[in-house]
């Protein structure tokens, strides 16, 4: 009889030699290779690169590269210390850059414009020469062409050698079939509403893949930065990573982390002193903390449909503001919600964030 040992090392070699019999291009080992990741990148390639046309490569860079994190100071923590420390590390106040981007393209717009408006007078000075030396050809012409014509070609016999009839307009009192026409003719050159019509075969074009339509990109100068919101970010070539927060005299957290792309929605809100705010679909709850430390909001209502999402959103709050209980949640200032989106219509908002 063969010895234990003996069958656990053949066991071994069999299911080695089972794991690696298959070639490299043997259709179980290709197909393994196809993550959804894949499938997900082919089919936005095939749609958003008609959409954004060379701008998407750009896009699917951005999406693949490694996530870019900040930090949002807070302002109910130690914020001058970690101001300090986060700067000392290589970090750059994003308001600061912010601003200064702002002003530069605020300089180049203003050029751009001079530059526009002096192009528009030579091209309207150009256009009216024109004009003028074809006004002075066409008077030439016609009182050259007027010296010309006799009393003749003014008479009322010479104007109706000249008309032309459109017999399909005439009726025949004799047809008995023509005159049913009478009832379907209508006195108009157009059809009003007509100019509205779209056909079908235009309509769906629409929906062709192979279609190439424009999406006009136009881009926003005027997004405002609040004075209290301080958000720290490493240059774009340094790879560093932020540390984990820290609880500070307040015992909350210094900052929160949060992925770059997040802030845009909420300084594209533009929230003003004493706005109520309503996210949507707060969970983790990083937006929510954002508008909170912009000291703007008087009513911020966080709001999930998920029990265990809308849990973290309150983890967050426990965790970044003082006395959650007796300075937010009592005194009205911040209120949970589990409800459907759609739903919720009992009381008007100044800003609402989707997504």
């Amino acid at each position: 009889m063969l010895s234990y040992s003996i069958l656990k090392r053949l066991s071994r070699e069999t299911k080695q030699f089972v794991r690696y019999k298959n070639p490299p291009d043997h259709w179980s080992v290709l197909r393994k290779k196809v993550h959804p990741k894949d499938k997900a990148l082919t089919h936005m390639d095939d749609f958003y690169k008609q959409v954004f046309d060379d701008k998407w490569l750009k896009i699917r860079k951005a999406m693949l590269g490694k996530q870019k994190y900040v930090a949002v100071i807070n302002n109910y923590g130690d914020d001058r210390e970690t101001m300090q420390e986060l700067e000392l590390t290589g970090a750059l106040n994003m308001r600061t850059l912010f601003n200064l981007e702002k002003g530069y393209l605020k300089e180049e717009r203003l050029k751009n414009m001079n530059n526009k408006t002096m192009e528009d007078i030579f091209r309207l000075d150009e256009e009216l020469d024109r004009k003028i030396e074809s006004k002075i050809e066409d008077d030439s012409k016609e009182s050259t062409a007027t010296e010309k014509l006799t009393a003749k070609d003014f008479s009322l016999a010479s104007s109706l050698e000249k008309a032309k009839y459109d017999t399909r307009r005439l009726i025949d009192l004799k047809d008995p079939l023509s005159t049913e026409t009478l009832h379907e003719f209508l006195p108009a050159t157009e059809i009003k509403g007509k100019e509205d019509f779209i056909p079908e075969s235009t309509h769906y074009k629409l929906y062709d893949q192979q279609t190439n339509f424009a999406v006009k990109m136009e881009k926003e100068y005027d997004i405002p930065f609040p004075d209290h919101l301080n958000i720290y970010c490493y240059e774009r070539d340094n790879k560093s990573d932020f540390e984990g927060p820290k609880r500070g005299q307040t015992d909350v957290y210094n900052y929160y982390l949060m992925d770059g792309g997040s802030i845009l929605p909420v300084l594209a809100l533009d929230l003003k002193p004493g706005n109520k705010f309503l996210d949507m679909c707060s969970a983790p709850g990083g937006k929510s903390l954002l508008a909170l430390q912009t000291f703007f909001p008087d009513l911020v209502v966080s709001n999930d449909s998920s029990l265990s999402r809308l849990n973290r959103v309150e983890s967050v709050f426990r965790q970044f503001l003082y006395d959650f209980e007796e300075k937010w949640v009592k005194t009205g200032k911040i209120r949970l919600s589990q409800r459907d989106g759609r739903f919720i219509s009992e009381e008007g908002f100044d800003r609402i964030l989707v997504g």
